[in-house]
């Protein structure tokens, strides 16, 4: 693998089992053979994430009040609708704040806000006994409605959040390039030697993945290319401290542009 590596100058992908490739790409040609192969289909997917903010727990264990609370996951397909259940905090609660937010990382205060509104009137009941269940819907127009219904008395609010899948604006932009100063930019050393997460071949594919991006954003990339790849490595950052195979997940997708950037 270090000799390939060396040759090709293109680390592998190691979360993809070669053997269940073959399996598939064999059963795909032997399907297109006996004239049974299925034709493609194209759907419209969601580029981010969307959810809102909860007291719970951030990745370390420490009890934060902006958690991430993703109902919409990147990449489902559209429309889609979501629904979960969450409780109220504290005794008596008779309202609760639902913020929206569109992103990838567990403290929501580092996504952007897109939404919000009050839940008012709640029934004055102790601590995680009233339930609210919060409800997305996305359409392929981008317009998200919002939905919190308290499950007892059917009291219920919402709000309709346009345009949620357009290309972020300049303000968002400058945010995701000052984000990814710390991959990039100079004297970076969130993934340098000795300081990437997990394997030293991840490690590697990292930085590997570091160097494609920093040579594409200095030279004359522009317009939504570069927006999707300031995404792309924003989102990698936000996994640097996270589940190693969320960090897998948001380089395959970096790699995955780079691959057609580069081309």
């Amino acid at each position: 693998v270090r000799r390939l590596t060396e040759d090709l100058g293109k680390v592998p992908r190691f979360e993809v089992d070669p053997d269940l490739c073959v399996a598939m790409g064999a059963a795909i040609q032997a399907s297109l053979i006996a004239g049974t192969g299925a034709p493609r289909v194209l759907v419209d997917v969601t580029p981010y994430t969307f959810g809102i903010s909860v007291l719970g727990y951030l990745p370390d264990g420490m009890e934060y009040p902006k958690c991430f609370a993703p109902l919409i996951r990147k990449n489902s397909p559209i429309p889609v609708s979501k629904s979960e259940v969450f409780t109220t905090s504290h005794d008596g609660q008779t309202e609760v704040e639902i913020t929206v937010y569109q992103g990838e990382h567990p403290d929501a205060l580092e996504n952007i806000e897109i939404g919000q509104f009050l839940v008012t009137g709640l029934r004055p009941l102790p601590q995680g006994e009233n339930l609210v269940i919060v409800s997305f819907s996305l359409d392929l127009d981008g317009l998200l409605r919002v939905t919190a219904r308290e499950k007892e008395t059917g009291l219920e609010c919402s709000i309709d959040i346009e345009r949620t899948i357009a290309p972020l604006g300049q303000e968002e932009l400058d945010r995701s390039r000052e984000r990814i100063v710390g991959l990039i930019g100079e004297g970076s050393g969130k993934f340098d030697e000795g300081a990437a997460p997990g394997s030293s071949a991840l490690s590697e594919r990292i930085r590997s993945l570091r160097e494609r991006a920093d040579r594409l954003l200095a030279g004359s990339l522009d317009g939504e290319d570069r927006e999707d790849l300031i995404e792309r490595v924003s989102g990698m950052i936000d996994q640097a401290d996270g589940p190693e195979e969320e960090l897998l997940k948001a380089a395959g997708d970096l790699e995955d542009l780079l691959f057609y950037l580069e081309a």
